[in-house]
């Protein structure tokens, strides 16, 4: 659809849509962290504007695609969505049609299908064109180990790459396939099922969010614990709030702050942190002021605190300096310093050196060695130096 972000799984992003655009409650903090942050892909070809009209510019800022599109997305397995005459549809990397623009919304490409609506309706296309599910479902759609969750007249189901119903529609709601099980829920209590419809874990809980490492977090009583995927509990509801499991580390909230435990239960970082921690290439970005640093614990709310970097044994790394800081990704992380009410940003290496000036008025993580910045007023593009890579 219309300009989406991302670097991980696909399912995180559907997570978050049904659970929000359904209501469920309790859900409000936890969907946080499924955010989709996809990697550009090998195209290498990104979105620029020019004159009103989008097209698509290299890495070397040389124009590969002319600008003829009233909206252009980012390509996602060779394909991007754009949008010509009012309608959706999706171009290669040399900027031919390969799917005519016939719908009112387009949804990016994974495992060779994408979600497409018309008058309100949803449906899948593949590659080539051909309508594999007809626009019947009341929400977008998003395959994950070859199923996809399906709505119709209330309920939900499940349906093949092919479009065939697999599961029929039966549940209150159901959420993406990982780890060969999905969550589902069934009189008001969420459970999980296998690929083939059977119950594996009865529902019981009050809320269930997919597997990541083996274990899932589930919710009872305004509480969250952990569970296996053979359905015994891994940790008992005990945390206001917790983030997926990630390379063996989980992030977990209690009494207002944030910290880190093992798949074993041991705390790895203590509970210092007022935001969630999230690591990418060993650091994390934590706000803190020196003075609390000093302590092992983080400012308070009425405290004025900066954010800086801590390694995965909550050592800090990077002085508190930053107004926002955010992950890095190929060894730069974007931050924000707000200087006489103007906020800029530019990026550090992880040494917490300056590499790319602060002067931007956004700036996003790198990949494929591309960020993308907003500069002027206008969405551009930047090399690991900070050179503009779209020419204006």
């Amino acid at each position: 659809m219309s300009k989406g972000k991302g670097n991980g799984p696909v399912w995180m992003k559907a997570v978050c849509s049904i659970l929000v655009l359904l209501g469920v409650a309790g859900v409000s903090s936890v969907v946080t962290v499924f955010v989709m942050r996809s990697p550009l892909e090998a195209v290498k070809l990104y979105p620029v504007e020019r004159n009103g009209k989008w097209g698509y510019v290299n890495r070397s800022g040389e124009m590969r695609v002319d600008p003829r599109f009233e909206l252009a997305n980012e390509f996602h397995d060779g394909l991007a969505a754009v949008k010509e005459g009012g309608v959706w549809g999706y171009i290669d990397g040399d900027g031919k049609t390969v799917v005519k623009p016939a719908f009112d919304e387009a949804w990016p490409f994974g495992e060779g299908l994408a979600t497409i609506m018309v008058d309100g309706e949803f449906g899948v296309v593949d590659k080539k064109g051909a309508l594999v599910v007809k626009p019947e479902y009341e929400r977008p759609m998003t395959y994950t180990e070859g199923m996809a969750a399906i709505s119709r007249e209330g309920l939900w189901g499940y349906i093949d790459t092919a479009g065939e119903t697999v599961i029929k529609p039966q549940f209150e709601m159901a959420l993406p396939f990982t780890e060969s099980l999905a969550p589902i829920r069934a009189d008001g209590r969420w459970g999980y099922i296998d690929m083939t419809g059977q119950t594996i874990i009865e529902p019981r809980f009050d809320l269930a969010l997919p597997f990541t490492d083996g274990l899932a977090p589930f919710m009872s009583q305004e509480k969250w614990g952990f569970i296996y995927n053979q359905g015994d509990i891994a940790f008992v509801p005990q945390f206001d709030d917790v983030r997926p499991f990630d390379e063996g580390l989980a992030t977990v909230m209690m009494d207002g702050h944030w910290g880190l435990i093992d798949s074993a239960g041991n705390v790895a970082v203590d509970f210092i942190s007022h935001h969630p921690i999230a690591f990418s290439e060993g650091l994390a970005a934590v706000p803190l002021s020196a003075e609390e640093m000093e302590r092992g614990d983080e400012g308070s709310g009425d405290t004025p605190v900066k954010w800086g970097y801590i390694d995965r044994t909550g050592k800090t790394v990077i002085t508190p300096r930053f107004d926002l800081a955010t992950e890095f990704s190929e060894g730069l992380a974007a931050v924000m310093v707000e200087q006489d009410s103007r906020r800029e940003w530019g990026y550090i290496n992880r040494k917490g050196e300056m590499v790319v000036e602060l002067q931007f008025e956004s700036a996003h993580r790198y990949n494929n060695g591309v960020a993308e910045v907003q500069a002027g007023g206008f969405k551009r593009f930047i090399d690991l130096s900070g050179n503009f890579i779209d020419r204006q």
